[in-house]
């Protein structure tokens, strides 16, 4: 059994090292490496858009959590100093 799987992991890493070799021998043809470039390049601008939407997204949080806080600040000011909420006895 360990004989089994220590000639299929063998066979793996050789299957792995050829395919390392042709990629790495491979002759890219100028529309090939166009291509890549291309693809990379529309990459490169979804990864601005979608960095672009998540600064927005935390400009609102960060003005939600303000808004928040001063109401919490506000609510916390009025039960302080007395004029907030009553608070009813039990009869």
């Amino acid at each position: 059994m360990n004989l089994d799987r220590y000639s299929l992991d063998l066979f793996r890493k050789s299957k792995g090292l050829y395919i390392n070799y042709f990629v790495m021998t491979r002759r890219y043809t100028k529309a090939d490496l166009e291509q890549i470039v291309s693809m990379q390049y529309q990459n490169l601008n979804a990864i601005h858009d979608l960095l672009s939407i998540m600064k927005h997204q935390n400009e609102l949080l960060t003005n939600a959590n303000k808004k928040l806080s001063d109401e919490i600040k506000g609510v916390k000011e009025k039960l302080y100093s007395g004029k907030g909420l009553q608070v009813r006895k039990r009869k």
